[in-house]
């Protein structure tokens, strides 16, 4: 191993210490996904939140206009399943921001590495060496994507015919060139690794 090579490595595990890195393995890239898709839940669960809080403040004109006739009826039959609603909204909009936030995409001068949350209580991590991977694809699908550069990532490897997805990439077309660059790279550097 080059001294480089060390420093690049003990960065790696410093900046990186949720990956289990080989010794001469480090991080060439970390790749997020891109922010807009958040937009969807949290435009969702902000909608939710200011209708119940609309139900909430006018409680007493919702009672009111309900012709129940004896006595009086308390507002507040109407305002704690009202807040336990937008309180609920605003937990499952932290769960869907936490989740998309927990997935990682990370490419190393040896492998790539998929770190995915897929609900709350449910992660993986997915590895794929760099020489078996066969074929590397970006996807920008439609106007939204085509303007906001970001699309999906995804590579197939060779015999198990195993195929996998990153998507909200930020800049696939950039991405997907510097994984082929690596791949190349790593070929290159090691004679009969595959490809």
């Amino acid at each position: 191993m080059t001294l480089d090579t060390q420093q690049q490595h003990d960065q790696s595990v410093k900046d990186f210490p949720n990956l289990n890195l080989g010794k001469d393995e480090y991080v060439i890239k970390a790749i997020d996904r891109h922010p807009i898709g958040l937009i969807p839940p949290l435009a969702i669960g902000l909608f939710l939140v200011i209708l119940s809080l609309i139900v909430f403040f006018s409680a007493d004109r919702i009672v009111g206009s309900m012709s129940l006739g004896a006595g009086a009826v308390d507002p507040m039959i109407v305002r704690v399943p009202v807040l336990t609603f937008a309180l609920l909204v605003l937990i499952g909009t932290y769960i869907a921001y936490y989740v998309f936030k927990n997935n990682h995409f990370y490419l190393t001068n040896e492998n790539v590495i998929e770190q995915l949350q897929i609900s709350l209580f449910y992660t993986k991590e997915e590895i794929v060496s760099l020489p078996n991977i066969q074929d590397a694809r970006y996807a920008q699908k439609g106007l939204i994507q085509q303007l906001f550069n970001f699309g999906s990532i995804r590579l197939s490897t060779e015999g198990d015919d195993t195929t996998y997805y990153f998507i909200y990439v930020a800049n696939p077309k950039d991405q997907i060139a510097l994984i082929d660059a690596t791949i190349e790279e790593y070929v290159e550097a090691h004679p009969g690794s595959g490809h």
